[in-house]
């Protein structure tokens, strides 16, 4: 577990398996954010991808804060300015952040999915890291929390007009 300010995350990185590195994941995380949680990326050299779990966020999305509220999923290119934070007391998000060219929008952009799967894939993956972490299982979650961002994706704008 992390803390950012008074914000708990689990996170697990790329360290943890080598199923991470194989989907070109960085990092996966849960973050229950504080109201003083704040990130802004001006030259990202990592695409992400944030599900709005509970709570009420921000996001940078056309140079403007709007809100990222329960059933939102915020997904950052590489190489596009964005920023993400907490609007609320407490701000539940999970995520994943990729070293390859996943998140693939032209800008960021606010997306409507359903936030559970996600998250309980990436609990999973994070639990097993934690626990026993044997790597059949460990590929497994992460495999399962790539098909979840995969899901999600094909929900973005760009994919609809490839569609």
């Amino acid at each position: 577990m992390r803390r950012v300010g008074s914000s708990r995350e689990h996170i697990v990185g790329a360290a943890a398996s080598t199923a991470l590195s194989d989907r070109r994941i960085a990092l996966a995380g849960i973050t229950a954010a504080s109201r003083d949680y704040l990130f802004i990326r001006d030259q990202p050299t990592r695409g992400q991808i944030i599900a709005c779990v509970s709570g009420r966020g921000r996001v940078l999305v056309g140079g403007e804060w709007v809100a990222c509220t329960p059933g939102s999923f915020y997904l950052a290119p590489i190489g596009a300015p964005h920023g993400y934070g907490s609007a609320s007391a407490r701000w539940g998000i999970c995520w994943v952040t990729y070293d390859g060219g996943i998140v693939r929008v032209a800008a960021p952009c606010l997306i409507r999915a359903d936030s559970a799967p996600l998250l309980a894939s990436i609990t999973g993956l994070h639990d097993e890291a934690r626990g026993a972490s044997d790597p059949t299982i460990l590929r497994q979650w992460t495999d399962l929390v790539h098909a979840q961002v995969v899901r999600v994706l094909a929900l973005s704008p760009e994919a609809s007009r490839l569609w």
